[in-house]
């Protein structure tokens, strides 16, 4: 898989985002309420590579959400990790693409994305959400699962200004793969500070060196 290397620029996120949906159909926003906090959730219907390389925010325009409750404060709360492409998109060009070139491996899971965000005013509570919902079928079992010891992981990594992104498998939320019992994974942490994604090699090395089980 790969992605492009067109920079998130965190202070003007939200505009940009507004601004993209508003030029483009293709890209929309959904606003949702949890109890009395209202969200706004940015997303893309069907659209081409181009049109992502192409457009200021695009990348980003995946399930990233914001809390919306007091306009003069919006508050960023969930940042998936941006838009990746398929080993045989982007028109063929090297940079992208280039044979035997890989950064890291990781198995592809079969399930649904579930992101991490916070809730609430005061009292900040870890939830999870889809890239559309906060309560839909997956994102109510895959909060079963956040308990104990990995709960509190989770919500270490939140709290350290980190989105986590992991995938929600089960017996009966899968495609062509079968899994025996439900489970998260986490795939990656995206920072609010600056957008950076870890996955893979550099994901374990943070986790050691911030002293997480790994």
């Amino acid at each position: 898989m790969a992605s492009s290397s067109m920079e998130i620029n965190m202070d003007t996120l939200y505009d940009d985002l507004m601004s993209l949906c508003s030029q483009d159909d293709t890209f929309y926003y959904k606003d949702v309420r949890l109890y009395s906090i209202k969200y706004r959730i940015f997303n893309y219907r069907l659209c081409s590579y181009a049109t992502f390389q192409l457009r200021t925010a695009a990348l980003n325009c995946r399930g990233t959400m914001f809390n919306i409750s007091n306009p003069k404060n919006i508050q960023l709360v969930s940042l998936p990790q941006k838009k990746f492409f398929n080993y045989e998109e982007g028109f063929g060009q090297k940079q992208f693409h280039e044979h035997g070139r890989f950064g890291d491996k990781m198995e592809k899971m079969d399930g649904t994305l579930i992101s991490t965000f916070l809730h609430g005013r005061a009292s900040k509570e870890v939830r999870l959400k889809s890239k559309q919902s906060l309560t839909s079928k997956q994102v109510i079992e895959a909060m079963q699962l956040l308990v104990d010891e990995f709960k509190s992981e989770i919500e270490r990594l939140v709290h350290l200004n980190y989105t986590v992104d992991m995938e929600y498998t089960s017996p009966s939320n899968h495609v062509f793969i079968s899994y025996s019992q439900p489970q998260l994974t986490v795939l990656c942490i995206r920072s609010h500070a600056n957008g950076q994604t870890l996955f893979g090699t550099r994901l374990k090395t943070f986790l050691i060196e911030n002293n997480f089980p790994t």
